[in-house]
């Protein structure tokens, strides 16, 4: 929304993106590829950085990453979601699992939190960016059109 200054939040974004990346790469090669094995590492760095970091903080969503990291741990049964995360993003796992059904069950229950994280942007002042009035500003140019007649036609009763 160019008007409330809101973007995809970068850090979420990406981790979506590799999510993806490593998906295809499942499917182009197979689970057990040491490229494959390299991404899901990569993966469980950034879970574990989002854990830490709280990207939905920013957007008032914290109680949407808890919701992850409780669905996670649901899925896994691990009883802490830095495990949780490391264990559903590990090769063993999705092995055991099914990679095309955690897939599926990441792309219908987890993904759809993830996307609704988004960043706002701030002005210099640290208040974050709303351009609400523009909006508005057709309204206004149309009104002060129909004033500037009226005030026009008010003129020339008044001289004659």
């Amino acid at each position: 929304d160019p008007i409330k200054g809101i973007k995809p939040q970068p850090e979420t974004e990406n981790y979506l993106e590799r999510i993806e990346a490593i998906e295809a790469k499942i499917t182009a090669d197979e689970l057990r590829s040491p490229a494959v094995e390299s991404e899901l590492k990569n993966l469980r760095q950034l879970s574990l950085q989002i854990i830490e970091d709280n990207p939905f903080a920013v957007a008032n969503k914290s109680s949407t990453l808890e919701k992850i990291k409780n669905e996670i741990r649901q899925r896994t049964g691990k009883p802490n979601a830095r495990e949780a995360f490391s264990t559903f993003w590990s090769q063993a796992y999705l092995e055991n699992a099914g990679w095309q059904q955690e897939f599926d069950f990441w792309n219908r229950q987890i993904r759809p939190f993830i996307q609704a994280n988004y960043y706002r942007e701030i002005d210099r002042f640290g208040r974050f960016i709303d351009r609400f009035w523009l909006l508005d500003l057709p309204l206004l140019s149309s009104l002060l059109s129909i004033f500037g007649r009226e005030f026009s036609r008010l003129n020339v009763a008044i001289e004659n």
